[in-house]
């Protein structure tokens, strides 16, 4: 009979001599596979000689809609993801069998899958249904702000008015945006603590866009110690103003993480909560106590904070992370590989080139 032509595209170089191991020794009757680990190879043979079916791992840089063809899937880590981008997922750790009859299913059906009708959103006040979105991260210098900055961004990009909010004491969202106009953070909480009526459009009024992107913003404070300063009623006030006003479908909160009363309330108001790790070992232990702190206060004060939490492994800046972490219950929105002497701009562009991590983040 005639073999099925696999072409694969993987750049894990073990996972992909594991899984050309798997197909040649235990489906080679029916299956010839051609693996690649370097996109522009895998390109390169995929438009010369086609394929009978498409393979590309989630994060191997080349979007399978590109491609223009139907019998493409997606490699995936997580078993519970079925699709990506459109088109359907094959997990990696699977058995077997499970990979060989995912790959058949494709040959046989296809690659792509009807998005599923999503379900309307209940509408906040102004009219517009809002998600708030909070990242965090339990250990310093795993590149939270540049992942918030980066999502929020791409959800500017797919059409939905995006407002990135900055609430660390030295946060400054310059670092990532830009605009000619004037105005900051400092006017919007004057008008917040003198109790101004009309906060909700004064804040969208006093809002900076960055015309690359399109992603509002506030400009920082002048002064980092006012920030320091702020209680959860502030923080929650400003949030809640910028939902009435009715000019974001969805918000990016960086504000650090704390076992404060302000930290925990923003916690409780947001939609998602993604936490982010670079999969080291200092940072595991810190990920490992901050959630044990979570869960304990849940149960204290009766709360759900944990169903809310997604997990992303940014390994930016170390090829000796470790990949996951043991025990942890979350799902897992996708990893970042490392990308060495990279500016956080530059940083953030690799980020983008990888959108089915943004694909998951917003399905999730």
């Amino acid at each position: 009979m005639n073999r099925i032509h696999v072409v694969i595209g993987e750049q894990d170089e073990r996972f992909l001599l594991h899984l050309a191991n798997i197909l040649e020794n235990g489906f080679s009757e029916y299956i010839e596979a051609h693996c690649f680990a370097k996109a522009a190879h895998f390109m390169k043979y995929v438009e010369k000689n086609g394929a009978d079916v498409i393979l590309a791992d989630e994060n191997f840089g080349v979007p399978l809609e590109s491609l223009n063809a139907e019998n493409c899937g997606y490699l995936c880590d997580d078993p519970e993801v079925r699709a990506l981008g459109g088109f359907k997922t094959i997990c990696k750790y699977g058995h077997p069998d499970e990979i060989y009859r995912d790959i058949m299913d494709i040959h046989a059906n296809g690659g792509r899958v009807m998005a599923a009708p999503m379900e309307e959103a209940p509408l906040e006040m102004g009219g517009v249904a809002c998600d708030v979105i909070l990242v965090q991260g339990f250990s310093g210098g795993t590149g939270v702000s540049t992942f918030a900055a980066a999502a929020s961004m791409y959800s500017s990009q797919k059409g939905v008015q995006t407002f990135y909010l900055n609430l660390e004491d030295l946060g400054d969202s310059n670092d990532f945006f830009s605009s000619l106009e004037t105005g900051g953070l400092d006017d919007v909480l004057a008008a917040l603590r003198a109790g101004h009526g009309g906060l909700a459009d004064f804040a969208a009024e006093q809002a900076l866009i960055d015309p690359g992107t399109g992603v509002s913003y506030f400009g920082p404070s002048a002064r980092a110690d006012r920030m320091a300063d702020l209680t959860a009623q502030d923080w929650i006030g400003l949030l809640n103003a910028l939902k009435a006003s009715g000019s974001y479908g969805r918000i990016f909160v960086d504000c650090g993480f704390g076992l404060d009363e302000k930290h925990l309330a923003m916690m409780e108001a947001a939609d998602r909560i993604v936490l982010v790790t670079d999969g080291g070992e200092t940072a595991n232990t810190k990920f490992r106590r901050g959630l044990q702190a979570v869960s304990a206060w849940e149960q204290q004060e009766g709360k759900n904070i944990t169903d809310k939490m997604i997990l992303f492994y940014n390994r930016f800046s170390s090829s000796k992370s470790s990949s996951r972490l043991d025990g942890i219950d979350l799902p897992v929105v996708g990893t970042m590989p490392p990308v060495k002497h990279a500016l956080v701009r530059e940083i953030i562009q690799v980020m983008l080139s990888r959108q089915n991590i943004f694909e998951r983040l917003l399905q999730l």
